[in-house]
């Protein structure tokens, strides 16, 4: 469960790098792109910390989620494939974000 909890917090904060860099903050895509090396320190804090990250991540996707869906809406194009994509990346960060909670959580209570 570890293992594929740090694939999904690497994928999801792939995928939030990606969108920053789509909207030329460079500077910030390459930081959140290298931010979950800090994995390797085994420490219970950092996991915690990334994780509470990729919630306000999901705010973003969230609030892109609606404002694509108000766009098609006005321009009457059809929103479903783009739906189905971004909704497949809300989920993914939501469920990195809750493996990860759950992993830092545990790592905690077994050091008490």
């Amino acid at each position: 469960m570890n293992f594929l909890a740090s694939i999904l917090l690497w994928l999801a904060y792939l995928l939030l790098a990606a969108h920053f860099w789509r909207h030329a903050q460079i500077e910030l895509a390459l930081i959140l792109a290298v931010l979950p090396s800090l994995l390797v320190l085994k420490r219970w804090p950092i996991r915690l910390i990334l994780s509470l990250g990729l919630l306000a991540g999901l705010g973003l996707w969230v609030k892109t989620f609606y404002y694509l869906k108000n766009f098609y809406a006005v321009h009457n194009i059809p929103f479903l494939k783009a739906g189905f994509i971004l909704g497949g990346v809300v989920v993914l960060t939501l469920l990195a974000s809750l493996f990860n909670l759950y992993q830092a959580l545990k790592s905690r209570s077994s050091q008490s």
